[in-house]
This record gives structure tokens, C-alpha cells and sequence, in this order.
């Protein structure tokens, strides 16, 4: 059995609290996120944030508060190299102090048709 420690006490978001759709034409995406605040313990004025990622380009976006999280008016991924497809990081991070605490994070999200692209048969199928 394999045992990990968590020395910062860091929280975990779930791939279940995450829902990105990414459009490649313009290119934006849009993020739900449902954080279970009973299940993290995480304080209400902790900020939200959703960073994107391809390759070495990265672009952040703030989503409000764990209490009330908001969708930016503008999420174009205009400062990111597109040639790939880009993935997703949760950030959770205690904004009352100057260190910036991370409280909780959760890390390669990727959007909802590029999953639903990419689903691969565990078995392969003839016809």
C-alpha cells in the first residue's frame, strides 16, 4: 500500500467539481466549478483561480471567491501558444495574507470535448 504525505495541507479539487469547455475557434473557454466548501474547509474569502497552460505559456484568470465564484466577462486565451491543446489548473489561494497561501489546487484539466475526442474503446471493436 502506498502512502503519501501532505505536509502543506494542501486540499485537492476533483476532477468531478471541474466542468471546462474550450472553444478553439475564438479561442475561450468557460469553467463551472461546484467546490464542495463542507467537504474542503476552505474559507470564503480564499480567491479562485483558473490558469491555463500549453507547453511554456501560461495565462491566469481570477473566478471571484470560494463563496461566490464568478465567471470573468473575458476569458480569451489570447497570451497562450495555441498549437496545443491546453490544459487546466485550479487554484485555491488564501488572499488575506501577503504570502498567498495555496489552500487547495488541482492540475491537468482538460476540456470536455477534447475528452470526449480523445475516449479511446478499452477493447477494440470489429464489425
Amino acid at each position: 500500500m502506498n502512502r503519501t504525505f501532505n505536509y502543506t495541507g494542501r486540499k485537492k479539487i476533483l476532477q468531478n467539481e471541474v466542468r471546462i469547455n474550450f472553444d478553439e475557434e475564438t479561442p475561450r473557454f468557460k469553467a463551472k466549478l461546484t467546490i464542495n466548501n463542507d467537504e474542503h474547509d476552505l474559507p470564503s474569502d480564499a480567491v479562485v483561480y483558473v490558469e491555463a497552460s500549453v507547453g511554456s505559456t501560461k495565462q491566469r484568470f481570477s473566478f471571484g471567491t470560494v463563496s461566490k465564484i464568478t465567471h470573468p466577462d473575458n476569458t480569451d486565451l489570447d497570451e497562450l501558444d495555441i498549437s496545443g491543446t491546453p490544459r487546466f489548473r485550479i487554484l485555491i489561494v488564501d488572499g488575506t495574507s501577503e504570502l498567498c497561501k495555496i489552500l487547495a489546487a488541482g492540475k491537468g484539466f482538460k476540456s470536455e470535448e477534447y475528452i470526449r475526442d480523445t475516449r479511446d474503446h478499452l477493447l477494440p471493436i470489429r464489425a
